[in-house]
């Protein structure tokens, strides 16, 4: 009977682990992806071990190897779901940099990632730092966890997510073009009747290049434009942070 009990309690601790595992895994937030891929792996057994004393249902019992693997599967469902929201949230911070890359004329530069091996886009760095000091900034952490613990409450340890709850997430994760335009408004506006004065300067006077005229002016006004719309950007930024979680209530309840 305690090998039993000491099955079932480590049963719930992986099922726990496996929803958990597509959040924290791909949670772009700059705090915890530079984290080493077996650090992130013991926060989450950690995180694993402090919800199965919190379940509000008691744990799941696994009568076979055949129950465990599907329940597994649609746990590792309802993480995938979860972790599309927060990546929808979080790359509207890249789509937003790299539409005020393209109008400022920075559409080619580009930084480097030694981490993810990959090309970041200049301001959509900044916006991420940005978005990641205002996440924590508002308790977004604490937000999280607190979210994760619900999602037990809404869908019980070894429950499935219905088509209808998939297809929530979907169009959650189509909603990043959405806050990145939002981000990225004011900005992409202003440096668009910026192209219109030079435009219409390159007419009056056609003598001047205004190639390397307008992009130099084009670059300073970008980067004036986005230091004085910093302050516009926390009440969007917060809105989208803030959809995680009703995206999450959505996802799970449908």
């Amino acid at each position: 009977m305690l090998v039993q009990v000491s099955f079932d309690l480590a049963a719930n601790i992986l099922l726990i682990a496996t929803r958990l595992a597509p959040v924290f895994l791909a949670l772009p937030l700059q705090a915890v992806i530079y984290l080493p891929l077996r650090v992130r792996f013991y926060l989450i057994i950690a995180l694993s071990m402090l919800f199965v004393i919190l379940l509000p249902n008691g744990e799941l019992a696994i009568q076979s190897s055949y129950d465990l693997v599907i329940a597994m599967l649609k746990e590792l469902v309802v993480g995938l779901a979860l972790s599309v929201v927060i990546m929808a949230a979080f790359s509207a911070f890249s789509i937003a940099g790299r539409l005020i890359d393209f109008q400022m004329g920075l559409g080619a530069a580009s930084l480097f990632n030694p981490l993810s091996q990959s090309q970041n886009s200049l301001i959509g760095t900044l916006l991420t730092l940005l978005g990641t000091m205002i996440f924590f900034l508002m308790d977004g952490h604490l937000m999280l966890i607190r979210g994760i613990r619900q999602s037990f409450i809404l869908i019980p340890l070894g429950g499935g997510l219905g088509a209808s709850g998939l297809l929530e997430a979907f169009l959650m994760g189509t909603k990043m073009f959405l806050f990145g335009s939002v981000l990225a408004a004011p900005i992409v506006l202003g440096l668009f009747m910026i192209d219109f004065v030079v435009a219409i300067f390159a007419r009056t006077m056609p003598q001047v290049n205004p190639y390397f005229v307008g992009l130099p002016f084009k670059i300073f006004m970008g980067l004036t434009l986005l230091v004085l719309s910093l302050n516009y950007m926390s009440t969007p930024i917060r809105a989208i942070f803030e959809s995680i979680f009703g995206g999450w209530t959505k996802v799970l309840v449908n």
